[in-house]
């Protein structure tokens, strides 16, 4: 129980454990923002393939109005024309699905963005500013610059070692208290 380091021991460890709760919170901010971001990645998708479903449908309506022509005129077998109405019944379905999952995306990042969900946010209206980007040769690094990225900005990292450091300094108050 002599010295400085033995008696420093609790505020050693209460520092390590200021340091432990920091990175901890950092983590949850980068898990938030990650969370988040990937949500609204996701959402611009789901506004993507709204509008090709719109497209697909327009394009299926048109076939339709030319081969209800074609029959009138008796160049196509009436059959073609069920074909493209089953075709243009199955669009409007993908269109629907294509828009709910716009909505439901957009609830997913009201819900992560706020604690609680009601008045004015249930009625807002989550509208993209972005457009999703094009790959660029340069978006990943090379493997060796992303491990060393990676090591440098991994909160779990840093935790790992301020917890072998509470342990080295639980095992140096350990062994001093073991002295005669």
């Amino acid at each position: 129980g002599f010295g400085r380091r033995a008696n420093a021991r609790f505020i050693r460890i209460a520092q390590n454990d200021a340091k432990i709760s920091d990175s901890i919170f950092r983590q949850q901010v980068m898990t938030t923002v990650a969370q988040v971001l990937n949500l609204y990645w996701d959402f611009l998708s789901f506004n993507e393939q709204v509008a090709v479903a719109q497209q697909t449908l327009a394009y299926s309506q048109k076939l339709l109005s030319d081969n209800r022509r074609q029959v009138e005129i008796g160049t196509l077998a009436p059959i073609e024309v069920v074909r493209a109405e089953s075709e243009v019944a199955t669009d409007q379905q993908n269109l629907i699905v294509a828009q709910t999952n716009v909505e439901q995306e957009g609830e997913l990042i009201k819900t992560a963005l706020a604690k609680s969900v009601d008045g004015d946010l249930v009625s807002a209206q989550v509208d993209p500013l972005d457009k999703l980007p094009d790959p660029q040769p340069d978006d990943i690094p090379p493997l060796a610059k992303a491990l060393e990225i990676a090591a440098q900005n991994r909160p779990e990292i840093e935790q790992a070692d301020l917890n072998l450091k509470y342990q080295s300094i639980v095992i140096k108050a350990n062994r001093n208290g073991l002295l005669p």
